[in-house]
Order: structure tokens, then sequence, then C-alpha cells
């Protein structure tokens, strides 16, 4: 491995992490990171994108944040907008619609290259389940096959007090723009309030009422488990501390390509929501049962 290699990779070459993340360079042509925001998504994206550039492999990046930006026009942000930091449904749902047409493109313009296609798929909330979800279109199979695979990082509750500190500090003094667009902690909240709710409908048991536990690994780990059911996935349980050296999980010291949606496929996505959709209220519905597969 390269000098120009470790200043981008932390994760000890010894350890479990780094031999999965190896395995999945060398097996895998999709993966695609599920999970709630603050379990370390972003960092082992930055961790495999770089293993896999320096294994010799083309890199192409689909993250949830950069591809809803291109959905953030004027016009769109007018008729959808944020509410308390939480993406409009049209727009959720529009994106779904897109990044299956997308894998599905990336898929047939790459057979034969030495290409990885890694993928950020938070799924609570509507936000990209169209990933998880069989579909009778040109993505199902894709989805399907053994070289994809989705994978659901896990914290330790330790960990994970970790990474929502440094969250706070990245986002009151970000290295990357992007950092910006990081969910705050009452977003954070609010999210694990929703994954709760998921998890009651689903039959999983849950803290008592009125339980400010505000993580717990084996009810997250469930419900992903159960939502990401039509699909091969794989858990990786974080239970090791990894700097980045007061390096932003963004940067990337390494050439790749970013999957965002053209103009005119935006425009096309929100006008499909739109038409199927004529009642706002059926969309908010579906958007509230994410969970449901």
């Amino acid at each position: 491995m390269g000098l120009s290699f470790a200043p981008n990779f932390i994760i000890p070459h010894t350890s479990q992490l780094y031999m999965m993340l190896n395995r999945l360079v060398d097996t895998r042509r999709i993966v695609f990171f599920a999970g709630l925001p603050g379990v370390g998504k972003s960092l082992l994206i930055n961790q495999l994108a770089h293993l896999a550039h320096f294994s010799g492999y083309r890199v192409y990046l689909l993250q949830w944040d950069v591809l809803r930006n291109a959905f953030m026009t004027d016009r769109i942000v007018s008729l959808f907008p944020d509410t308390d930091g939480i993406t409009h449904s049209v727009v959720r749902r529009a994106a779904g619609l897109w990044v299956r047409q997308a894998v599905a493109q990336w898929h047939q313009e790459h057979l034969g290259e030495k290409s990885i296609l890694i993928g950020e798929a938070p799924l609570i909330g509507n936000r990209l389940i169209e990933l998880a979800l069989p579909r009778n279109d040109a993505a199902e199979s894709i989805l399907l096959e053994e070289s994809t695979r989705f994978v659901l990082p896990v914290p330790s509750r330790r960990i994970r007090r970790i990474i929502e500190t440094a969250r706070q500090t990245s986002i009151n003094n970000p290295r990357d723009y992007r950092e910006l667009n990081d969910a705050s902690p009452e977003v954070l909240k609010t999210l694990w309030t929703e994954l709760i709710r998921a998890a009651t409908a689903l039959h999983i048991p849950t803290p008592p009422k009125g339980s400010d536990e505000d993580y717990d690994p084996k009810i997250y780990q469930s419900v992903y488990i159960r939502v990401l059911k039509h699909r091969r996935c794989e858990v990786i349980r974080l239970n090791v501390t990894l700097s980045t050296h007061s390096r932003s999980v963004y940067a990337f010291g390494m050439p790749l390509e970013e999957m965002i949606p053209t103009a005119s496929e935006v425009s096309n996505s929100i006008e499909e929501v739109e038409h199927h959709y004529p009642n706002p209220c059926a969309l908010e519905k579906e958007m509230k049962e994410w969970y449901v597969s």
C-alpha cells in the first residue's frame, strides 16, 4: 500500500472492519450503506471509496445529501419547502424514483469495467426507501444480485455518543460545506422517535413510555433488518473509536464521480410524483409508513 494512501485511510489494517471493507471491494460491485444519521455511514463510505480507488477501481458515489441538493431549486423549494429541517415528502419520493433509474443506468453503462458504486441509503422517513422495496423495473434484478450489498453500520452506545459529539462540533465549525447539511441533534431525536414508532408497528420490543433513551443498537438493527428483508444485507458493528485527524469525512483525497440528477431528471421525477399523488395526504400517509414492505 503506497504512502499516499496512509493519510486518507484511518482503519487499522489488522482490524475486522478493514478486512470486511476489503472483502466488499473485492467481491461487490454496488454497496449501499443504510442506517440512521449519526451511525458512521459517511466515514465508512469515505474509507471504502479510498480502499477501492487504491485497489484500482473507478469510484462512483451516490449520496442522499448530494442528490437531494439537485432538487433544491428555487421553484421546487417554493412549492415544497423543508419543515423543521425535514425534506418535503414530494422531494423525498421524487429522489427515490430517480435513484432506481440511476442505479439501472449506471449498471448498464459500466458493465465490464473495474468500477464500484458506493451509496448512502438512510431509508428512515422515506429517504431512498425505494432501493429497499421490490419493484418491477430494470433496477430490481440489479439490487438482488450477489454483487450488490446493503451494509448496516451499528455503533455501540459509546461510539454513537462519540459520533454525535463529533457531529455537533463539525456543524459548529465545518471543515467541509457538506457538514452544514448534517442532521442536527434535534433532527436526530426526531428520527429516533420515528424509528421507535416503526419498531412498535413491527412488534419489535421498545423502551417503556417516558424513557429518555435516544439510541438502542438492538432496536435500531432490528428495524433496519426488517426493512431490508428483500435485500442482501450485512451488519458492521462499530465498537472502536476512529479518529479522522481533523479531516472531514466528506473530504476525498482521490478522484471520484458523484451521481447527481440532471435538471430534466429532477423535473420529470417531481412531475411523476405530482401525477401519482394528486392528494398530498395520501403521500404523507405512505411516508409515515416507510417501514412497510
